[in-house]
């Protein structure tokens, strides 16, 4: 038995359990339009490659659809083989744009991609979120006391392990599957965003 765990496989015969990831970053997304924010840049990984770069995009893009904000999609990065020297460049075209064509929001698909932003956007001698606000995407521990304190969407890891568990229990027993979870997404409010 075997279990996918943190991905949802594009193929439905599969055992997984991830988090609903299109919902979180809508979730992120309308946060930020919620506090006047109309330009929001997006970073991400490559769709083509992951199911969850895919569906943080499409809901970043359901986000801004739902709140009739247009997809610009100059304020977009999607990379492939994503890396903080990426993840330092993908802000700076965007705050090269002409003044009124800046985001004041970046959001990140994952809290990593996100430091590296603050830091490059204060090495340009920037504060966040004075004057740009960032978001992440998972709430890892590693950048959770970081300073400002990342805005994130919660991916619940432990429960995540625990559910895993549970399913291979009920394959073990005997369950043909597909057996599929997906856990919700929590927003979390820091200093960052």
């Amino acid at each position: 038995p075997a279990v996918l765990l943190a991905y949802t496989p594009m193929d439905s015969s599969l055992n997984f359990v991830d988090l609903d990831n299109t919902r979180g970053a809508r979730m992120m997304t309308e946060y930020l339009l919620g506090k006047g924010h109309q330009r929001i840049g997006f970073i991400n990984g490559d769709p083509k490659i992951s199911a969850n770069a895919r569906d943080r995009r499409d809901g970043y893009q359901a986000g801004l659809k739902a709140a009739g904000v247009a997809f610009v999609p100059e304020l977009m990065h999607e990379d492939p083989a994503f890396n903080p020297v990426s993840a330092a460049t993908a802000p700076m075209r965007c705050l090269d744009l002409p003044p009124a064509q800046r985001p004041s929001a970046i959001f990140c698909s994952t809290d990593m991609m996100a430091r590296w932003v603050v830091e490059a956007v204060r090495k340009r001698g920037l504060r966040v979120p004075e004057d740009l606000a960032v978001a992440g995407f998972d709430d890892n521990p590693d950048v959770a006391l970081a300073e400002p304190g990342l805005t994130t969407v919660r991916y619940p890891f432990f429960e995540a392990g625990q559910r895993a568990g549970e399913l291979l229990r009920h394959l073990g027993a005997g369950d043909p599957g597909p057996l599929q979870h997906r856990l919700e997404p929590q927003l979390i409010v820091r200093a960052s965003a």
